[in-house]
């Protein structure tokens, strides 16, 4: 059975949100990508909110503890566009279409 991590992120400073998704689709996702398990990811952003929404799915639930692990130690990590993790869950997925 596939298990997710679901992030969502705030993003505070709006009008550099460009260069945010520059910096996430060349860095962030490819290196979500490589890491082993890795099935497939879906990201989404809501302007109105300015908070992001990551849906990853790894094939076991220890690879996609690897991730939950580096999302909550990166927490404390200052970044140039003041993005916070607002919350990060693992689960198991229990339907796909």
């Amino acid at each position: 059975m596939s298990h997710v991590v679901i992030a969502v992120h705030d993003h505070p400073q709006r009008d550099t949100f460009p260069q945010q998704l520059g910096f996430f689709t060349e860095r962030i996702v490819p290196g979500v990508a490589a890491m082993p398990g890795y099935v497939s990811g879906r990201w989404a952003y809501d302007r109105a909110a300015s908070r992001s929404h990551s849906y990853v799915m790894f094939d076991t639930a220890a690879h996609a503890q690897k991730l939950v692990d580096e999302l909550r130690a990166q927490v404390h990590v200052p970044n140039p566009f003041g993005v916070t993790l607002v919350s990060v869950v693992l689960a198991e997925e229990t339907l796909a279409r």
